[in-house]
């Protein structure tokens, strides 16, 4: 899997995408910019990733409680 295809399934905007397809492709010196796109990229991750693990923990509780009690509620 390339770099792009893995920034597209974790959900980068397409205009950052093509921003840093542009950098990429570019003769200029465009390290920091492109090291900028991809840390915020990485801390939106990382929200995310605390997202879910939130929704994950409560489920898991959700189901002990249907699991070892039988409540529907």
């Amino acid at each position: 899997m390339g770099l792009l295809q893995c920034l597209r399934q974790t959900g980068m905007p397409m205009k950052d995408m093509s921003r840093y397809a542009q950098l990429v492709h570019s003769t200029d010196n465009t390290t920091d910019e492109r090291i900028k796109i991809l840390k915020s990229h990485q801390q939106r991750l990382a929200q995310k990733r605390q997202e879910l693990e939130k929704c994950e923990a409560l489920l898991t509780h959700k189901l002990g409680i249907y699991e070892t009690k039988g409540d529907l509620h």
